[in-house]
This record gives C-alpha cells, structure tokens and sequence, in this order.
C-alpha cells in the first residue's frame, strides 16, 4: 500500500514538473528567441518559395492532429499545391506548438521533403487568450471595461508597442522552428461589433491615427525581420484595395503593406464584396468577375504606390498573392469557382494564390484529393 502510495505521488510530481516544463519552455521561447534560432537553424534546411505558389490555409488544431497531418501530407504528394499556411497563433490566440515543439518540428521537415514551402500564420490583434492573462493591452470601452466584438472577443490595442515585441519574437521562433515565411493576419482595427463604444485611449485623443499607428506596427515588423532576412508577408482586406478611404477605419493601407512586407495577400473573397458590387445582388456568385475586378483594383494601387515610394515599376505589383474563397457563404463553392478565381488572376498574370477554408476542407480542384 505504502508503495502504490509512494509510486503514485511520483506519478503525480512527475506530470507537475512535465506540465512546468512544457509552460517555461514555452515562455522561454517567446523571450529568447535569438538564441533558440542560433542552435536550431544550424539543422535546418529552407525550402524555396515556389516561382507560381499555390497553396492552402491549415488551422493550429488541423497542425497539432497527427491524423489530420496525414491527409495534408497526401495532398503534398497530389502536387496540386506547393505550399501550407499554419498557424503559429490562431485568431483565438493558440500557439501551435504549445507542448508539442518537436512534434511540430518534425511535420514541418516532412513537408519540406515533400517540397512544400510552410508559410506560418500569426494573427495578430485578435488575440483573446493573450488578453485573458493581459487585461491591460486590451482594447477598451467608453467606461473602462474590456471591449468586445459581436462574438465576445476581445482584441488588442493595436497602439500597445509591448505586445508588438511578442509578435515578433513569436515570429523569430517560428523561423528558427523550420517556417520558411511569417505571415501577420488581423493587422488591423476591429469591424464586427459596437466599434462606436471603443475608447481609443492611444489613437484618437492621442498622438497617432489608426492608420498612423498600423503604418507604424508594419514598419516595425519590417525593421525587425528584414536584418534577420527572413520573409515576411501580410493579409490585408480587399476593401482596401477596392475603396483605399478605408484606411480610416482599419488603420490598413495598401501602400503601408506594399512598402514594408515581401509578399501581400489581398483578402477578395466575393462573397465577402457589398451587394451591389459591379451590379450584382449576389456578388459571390460571380466568382471570376469579382476577382478581376478586385485584382485590377490591386494592381493599381501597387503601381500608385510604386510610383509614390520612386521604386523601378513592377517592383510591388509582384508582390500580390490573393487569397481565394473555397468555403460556402453566399452560395456553393466547389471546383468550377475555385478554377474560375484561378483563371481570373492568371489572365491579369497574377499566377501565385491561396486559397481559404477555416475548417480545412478543400476542393479536390484545389488540392488533388
């Protein structure tokens, strides 16, 4: 009994202490993250972004699910796409590799020996796990509560500099972890909600505007990740491209994101366009056209913004790499609009894409299975 007793306790310390590993490393990695990256990149070997990218959106869960990671695999092996977008941090704030480091490590090189290019995903200002632990950076209401979006999410003030630092040591981690590119989602104010009772203690009665303080956050990504060569890019809403005054209210721009990150995803999911755009009640079910139209809008804003910034023509217009819907909301979407996005972009010579699926169910268009 005493022994069974004895065994038992060991049992019990032994997990604390495993649980306390995984939580200290974790936060070690986060703060020293030069350091990790000097012992890990000796051992790792980058693989090159594709000359046409063609790739998908892989959530966090899908990522830490040894099953799930078999289908994506198949899909590596259907050579339909060249290229995985994984979360680092979700939009709930998971970072993928919380208890599972070698794990994760270990899927990335299988994906590098199957010549895929990993793109890790960090969205940024939706962060309420971080927020839960952090109450001070969140974004606020009018009495000095916490604000929330229509979901009961709560965001970052995107002015909160201190959280900047813990997005790019993230970054740095991941890079030193195998990612070949960092990708910054959610770098943007909030939309869904009552935006109206956000007291923008750091913005409006402040020194910056939102687009002053996002112009800022890009600037300091740049700066941060360009020394240390490795690629970034960003996801920035297709309205910015379409109707540019927009800047106001999300603090994005599409000259800001062309100025300071490698690669631009336009996110033109029709049917996230307005009812009306380009005369169509339904704009999702126009799949083709409402990528034309918004990929032309693109174009034209990187070449304003080439023009602006005095740098050799084409030099940002390459650097476009859309998004495309393969979910339904607005109408059906399977193979026929997922080639009919495709088409669109190549006839305007965009040839690199990705395409988006939350849940991570593609079409057989998209990825060969």
């Amino acid at each position: 009994m005493y022994r069974a007793f004895r065994a038992l306790l060991f049992l019990i310390g032994f997990a604390i202490l495993l649980d306390l590993f995984f939580s200290v490393s974790t936060f070690f990695a986060f703060t020293t993250a030069s350091s990790v990256q000097k012992e890990e990149l000796i051992h790792i070997t980058r693989q090159k972004i594709p000359i046409h990218l063609r790739g998908v959106f892989v959530s966090a869960h899908a990522g830490r699910s040894e099953l799930f990671r078999e289908k994506i695999l198949a899909w590596a092996d259907a050579e339909h796409i060249n290229t995985i977008v994984l979360d680092i941090k979700d939009n709930d704030g998971l970072v993928l590799w919380n208890g599972k480091i070698e794990s994760i490590k270990k899927f990335i090189s299988q994906l590098h020996n199957k010549n895929i290019y990993v793109i890790g995903r960090v969205a940024v200002f939706q962060d309420p796990l971080y927020v839960s632990t952090n109450p001070s950076v969140a974004l606020q209401t009018q009495d000095g509560s916490i604000w929330k979006n229509n979901k009961g999410i709560s965001w970052i003030d995107p002015a909160d500099t201190t959280y900047w630092k813990y997005v790019t040591n993230l970054g740095e981690v991941a890079y030193a972890y195998g990612f070949d590119e960092i990708q910054f989602d959610y770098v943007r104010y909030p939309t869904d909600g009552n935006v109206r009772d956000i007291a923008y203690a750091r913005t409006a009665t402040g020194s910056s505007t939102k687009y002053e303080v996002i112009n800022s956050f890009f600037k300091h990504v740049h700066d941060h990740f360009s020394v240390k060569h490795i690629p970034i890019s960003a996801d920035i809403f297709g309205i910015i491209f379409t109707h540019p005054h927009e800047k106001h209210t999300l603090g994005q721009s599409a000259e800001s994101a062309f100025k300071y990150f490698d690669h631009v995803s336009p996110m033109i999911y029709p049917s996230h366009f307005y009812s009306g755009t380009l005369g169509y009640t339904n704009p999702s079910e126009h799949p083709y056209e409402i990528i034309q139209y918004a990929l032309t809008e693109a174009i034209t804003r990187a070449m304003e913004a080439e023009k602006a910034d005095n740098v050799p023509a084409g030099s940002y217009q390459k650097k476009i790499r859309p998004w495309y819907q393969d979910f339904n909301y607005g109408s059906m979407y399977d193979n026929a609009e997922a080639l009919a996005q495709i088409k669109a972009g190549q006839e305007l010579n965009i040839q690199s894409y990705l395409f988006w699926n939350a849940g991570v169910s593609y079409s057989a268009e998209v990825v060969g299975k």
